[in-house]
Parts: structure tokens; C-alpha cells; sequence
């Protein structure tokens, strides 16, 4: 069993703890979950973390298969011409090896994603944004401001090494706050969270912390805590 406590714990479902404690059995999943209401008592075993814990990330849309496509298109070429270049390239270039599609699975590992899927945009209730490919393709961002409007489930992806530099929720998150200011970490860690984990159909294990589930566990460090933002600096560690 460990204990786990930091700074701030984002449960995923809304609820922010201040220096709350969450133990986690050997096998990963929330045994216990305590509301220290920001004065906790010292309890052996209890590790304590300078920062935020958060459920670990849902990459919402991630095609490691792709990874041999990195540099196929140049960046901010507009859609039609990314589209040409990586369909161009596609059939002249090797297919990503078993070893490339692992060390892709690593990279997302490392960067605190528990799971990643290929969720179309199908309907205007629940919606993919992968910011940073966006940037790449286009060179501006989705319109965050009218999807929140429209009350819109947002999730958050980051598409494949072809339009991305790398396989990271977080810098994602770090994109979003930088042109979308408005916007909270907390509900940004609830689209890279919880929204990802329900429209993968994957809730009843992952998405948010609470008892019984086994969502894996990250640690945000180097984050601004008194106003609960991002900084560049900002990194991602598993806990479990």
C-alpha cells in the first residue's frame, strides 16, 4: 500500500484536495481516499510530493503506428498540403517497426498517459482537439472559447509523430493555457483525464481518482501553486 500526497490532488471528477491523501494497493487501485482539508497529520509512510496528483492522462487520439512518418510534412503547410505529403510518403517509406511502435509506447508511458485511442470527431457533443498538430498543420489553434460556449465534451489527443513533435498530453495542456489563458488547469486536467477515459469507454477503471478505480498516477511538478497554472517548465512523472 502506499500513501500519496502533494501540494493538490485533481481527482479528475472536479474535486480538488488540498494536501489530501490517496493510498493505492499493489495492484493500482484507490483503496482509500482522505479529505485532510489542507491540515493533514503526520502519518507514517505517507510520501509527500511538491505539486499536483492527477488521474494519469487519456491520449484521446495517438497513432504510434505512425512513428515512421515523423518529418513526412513541413510544418504550418496548411491541411491539404500535409495530407499529400504524409500520403505521398506513406507507401515509400518503411511501415513503423515493432520496436518503433514499443518505443513510441514508452515515450506516451513516460509523458503519463495510461491509455490512448482513435476517437473521430462524429457528433457536436463530443470533440478530439489535438492542439500542437493543429499549430503544426495550420498554424493556429482550435477555438477553445467557442467549444467551451457550446458546452462541447472536449477530450485531448495528440495525434501522431507526422504532425507532432512529441507524444505529450502535457504539452498540449501547456499550449492550451498559452493561447487560451481563460481556461484552468483543473478543467483542462478533467478533458485530459475523465473525458478521454468516458468516450474511450474506459470510466469504470480510469479517468479519475476514486475508490476502487486503477487510474494511474501522475505528479505535475514545477507548476505555479498559487495560481494553480502551468509554467514551461512544467513536467510529468508517473507514481504509479
Amino acid at each position: 500500500m502506499r500513501r500519496l500526497s502533494a501540494h493538490y490532488i485533481f481527482t479528475g471528477t472536479g474535486t480538488i484536495l488540498n494536501k489530501g491523501i490517496i493510498c493505492i494497493d499493489d495492484q493500482g487501485f484507490v483503496a482509500d481516499i482522505l479529505d485532510t482539508h489542507g491540515e493533514p497529520e503526520e502519518k507514517a509512510g505517507v510520501e509527500f510530493y511538491s505539486g499536483i496528483i492527477t488521474p494519469a492522462f487519456i491520449n484521446a487520439r495517438c497513432h504510434p503506428d505512425l512513428t515512421h512518418l515523423r518529418g513526412a510534412s513541413t510544418t504550418k503547410s496548411g491541411l491539404e498540403e500535409f495530407l499529400g505529403n504524409v500520403e505521398g510518403r506513406r507507401n515509400l517509406l518503411q511501415k513503423s517497426t515493432d520496436y518503433d511502435i514499443i518505443k513510441a509506447g514508452s515515450e506516451l508511458w513516460r509523458e503519463g498517459v495510461i491509455a490512448v485511442g482513435d476517437v473521430s470527431n462524429t457528433n457536436n457533443t463530443s470533440f478530439v482537439i489535438c492542439p500542437d498538430s493543429k499549430l503544426f498543420i495550420e498554424n493556429h489553434p482550435p477555438d477553445f472559447e467557442l467549444l467551451r460556449k457550446n458546452n462541447v465534451h472536449i477530450c485531448i489527443g495528440t495525434d501522431s509523430l507526422s504532425s507532432n513533435n512529441k507524444l505529450s498530453i502535457l504539452d498540449e495542456l501547456k499550449t492550451i493555457q498559452s493561447q487560451f489563458p481563460s481556461v484552468t488547469l483543473a478543467e483542462m486536467i478533467i478533458w485530459a483525464t475523465r473525458n478521454g477515459a468516458e468516450v474511450l469507454n474506459l470510466d469504470a477503471w480510469a479517468g479519475t481518482i476514486e475508490l476502487g478505480k486503477s487510474p494511474g498516477i501522475n505528479l505535475l511538478t514545477g507548476i505555479d501553486l498559487q495560481q494553480l497554472r502551468l509554467q514551461p517548465h512544467s513536467k510529468v512523472k508517473r507514481l504509479f
